[in-house]
């Protein structure tokens, strides 16, 4: 049966899998995990890109908060700079 695998960060590909359980999917005759650091499968496109678009949408995120804490510190140093 066909279903979904995103590496990480990558476009979602049709993988084939014989068989599921709630935990994990055989390929190739292998068990691996559902959902790992570096993989997952998903039943459905709609389910592989839905996650997906949870994961950039959490990087991005990340990425917004860390940029706005540069800027304050960066704000501070210059602040504390020109006071010398």
């Amino acid at each position: 049966m066909q279903w979904w695998e995103i590496g990480y960060m990558d476009w979602p590909k049709p993988i084939e899998i014989e068989r599921f359980t709630d935990d994990s999917v055989w390929i190739n005759g292998r068990r691996n995990k559902r959902i790992t650091s570096w993989a997952a499968y998903y039943p459905t496109i709609d389910e592989a890109l839905g996650q997906m678009e949870r994961r950039l949408k959490t990087t991005l995120d990340s990425a917004e908060r860390t940029l706005n804490r540069a800027q304050v510190n960066m704000a501070e140093f210059q602040k504390r700079r020109a006071a010398l």
